[in-house]
């Protein structure tokens, strides 16, 4: 995932071939097809591994923020709230 996310960023998804995803990866054309899927599932992964928060993507349910959405029996204002508060702590202004 991270040869994919690097040639994404550096060609573009138009230009970031598959060989060249595995070969960056050290691996082959195949792997890539076997534990990822095709080319048009990295970026998705790529997304969903982002927001899950872990080095692997994780179903939607079970992420950690809707858990604590769901523990904490928080309204959606309430969740917008926080979600708002941690984006302008975590990114520069």
């Amino acid at each position: 995932m991270a040869a994919a996310r690097e040639l994404f960023v550096a060609r573009g998804y138009p230009s970031a071939a598959v060989g060249d995803i595995a070969a960056l990866a050290g691996v082959s054309v195949d792997t890539v097809h076997s534990s990822v899927g095709r080319k048009p599932v990295l970026p998705r992964e790529l997304v969903e591994t982002s927001l899950s928060g872990r080095d692997h993507a994780v179903p939607a349910g079970q992420r950690d923020h809707v858990l604590l959405v769901h523990e904490r029996g928080w309204t959606p204002e309430q969740f917008r709230e926080w979600i708002t508060d941690s984006w302008t702590r975590a990114l520069p202004a």
